[in-house]
C-alpha cells in the first residue's frame, strides 16, 4: 500500500479502493483528536515543534527560541530535514515519511560508521534536551524529535514536526 500511494495519492484512487480506504484509514488516525471515553481522563495533545532553517549557515530555531548554531547537532538535524521535505514535496503521507539508513546518513555526515551516528543522534537527543530545558519548554519531547525506526533508519518524527526553510534577514555573525 505505501507503494502505491507514494506514486499517487489516496484521492486519485476509487472510493471503494484498498488504496483509498487505507489512505483514508492512515490520515483519520493521523488527523482525528483523541477519543474521549466516558470516565476516561483526556489524553495530552502532542505538542507540534517547528524547526526553522535559515539560508545559509544561520542558526536553526525550533518554535522561535531554541537556537541550534551550526555544528554536529546542526548537520544532523538538516539532513534528515531535507529528506522530510523532500517526502512532503512527493505529497507522502507524513506516516510514510521514508528513513535515512544509518550508512547513509554516515556517509553524508563525513562519519566513519553506523556506531558514529548512533553517537550522534543519542548527543543530538541530549543537546536538544538541555536545549529545551534552558528555554524553559518541556525537555521530555524533545528527545523524540529524531525517530528511530529499528532496521529502517533515522528520520524526524512527523508527528511532532514541521520543517520550515526561511530567508535570514539578520546580520551574520562572525
Amino acid at each position: 500500500m505505501r507503494e502505491t500511494l507514494q506514486s499517487r495519492p489516496a484521492e486519485s484512487f476509487p472510493d471503494d479502493s484498498l488504496p483509498r480506504l487505507y489512505g483514508n484509514l492512515t490520515n483519520e488516525r493521523l488527523f482525528a483528536g483523541p477519543v474521549a471515553q466516558a470516565g476516561a481522563p483526556p489524553e495530552p495533545v502532542q505538542q507540534l515543534f517547528t524547526l526553522a532553517f535559515a539560508e545559509g549557515r544561520w542558526p536553526l530555531r525550533i518554535n522561535g527560541v531554541v537556537e541550534i548554531r551550526p555544528g554536529a547537532t546542526f548537520g544532523l538535524l538538516r539532513e534528515l530535514a531535507e529528506e522530510f521535505l523532500q517526502a512532503a514535496g512527493r505529497g507522502i503521507d507524513p506516516l510514510d515519511y521514508p528513513t535515512i539508513r544509518a550508512d547513509r546518513l554516515a556517509e553524508r555526515l563525513h562519519l566513519e560508521s553506523d556506531e558514529g551516528v548512533r553517537q550522534r543522534v543519542a548527543r543530538s537527543r541530549t543537546e536538544l534536551v538541555k536545549k529545551f530545558r534552558s528555554a524553559g519548554l518541556d525537555p521530555e519531547p524533545a528527545g523524540e524529535i529524531i525517530e528511530n525506526l529499528p532496521g529502517q533508519g533515522y528520520r524526524l518524527n512527523p508527528l511532532m514536526v514541521e520543517v520550515r526553510m526561511t530567508a535570514h534577514r539578520g546580520i551574520p555573525d562572525t
